[in-house]
């Protein structure tokens, strides 16, 4: 009997890591708001970017998107969660696309992207 093929085991059709870190780079922010410092922020919908609630600590934070730095507007906190949401002035950067938690299965693989005290955003390898 011959081992299985890798087609066999589905392992074709997952993307690969750089084609993920490709698609989510225009979705991966870096945050700089007041004595917070600076880290990562992800577009989560249009207009909306989820950070750190230590990062964004004032009202108001720049946030870098594809070179461009624009003004947001800090909307929510949660300091027990250590989650901040802002709104930027315009929507035109790319939201990431997400999953429901429930559908995720046991052994699935979930990859962590971001460049925290404002490392430069995640670059494909290769």
């Amino acid at each position: 009997m011959s081992p299985p093929r890798s087609r066999d085991l589905g392992v074709l059709e997952t993307p690969s890591i750089e084609a993920i870190v490709k698609r989510l780079r225009d979705s991966i922010v870096t945050v700089t708001a007041g004595r917070g410092g600076t880290g990562t922020g992800v577009i989560w919908d249009n207009g909306l970017v989820v950070t750190n609630h230590h990062v964004a600590s004032t009202s108001e934070a720049q946030v870098t998107v594809g070179g461009q730095t624009e003004r947001a507007r800090v909307i929510e906190r949660d300091r027990r969660r250590d989650l901040a949401l802002l709104e930027l002035r315009s929507d035109s950067a790319r939201p990431v696309s997400t999953r429901d938690a429930a559908s995720l299965r046991v052994g699935e693989m979930v990859i962590a992207i971001g460049h925290a005290w404002g490392g430069q955003a995640p670059r494909p390898w290769g």
